[in-house]
């Protein structure tokens, strides 16, 4: 009776050695996926944050090029408006001496 119950507890506890060893051998490899899951989200991560960086950059650019249009957009403007002035000047002169010259 007693080698009887020795050799069902022998047979039981294999069976639950063998049983940890699956739980332990599982439990690695869902440490190995979540690790890599991880790894995955931490470079999708990283990823983001560069494009969100370049896309800042872009945005900044963008805007700092805007403005240095506008700025020139004014300074044609006043261009122009001087050149305008100065022909006007131009033409004055060349009236006045034209008026002089033919008195």
């Amino acid at each position: 009776i007693l080698d009887a119950k020795n050799k069902s507890l022998n047979v039981l506890l294999s069976t639950k050695v063998e049983e940890i060893n699956s739980l332990k051998e599982e439990f690695a490899q869902s440490e190995e996926r979540r690790l890599s899951a991880l790894q995955r989200k931490n470079d999708i991560e990283r990823e983001l944050e560069e494009r969100d960086s370049a896309d800042i950059s872009a945005k900044y650019q963008v805007s700092r090029l805007e403005q240095e249009k506008n700025g020139l957009d004014g300074h044609i403007k006043w261009l122009e408006e001087q050149l305008e002035l100065k022909q006007q000047e131009i033409i004055n002169v060349r009236q006045k001496m034209n008026t002089q010259f033919n008195e």
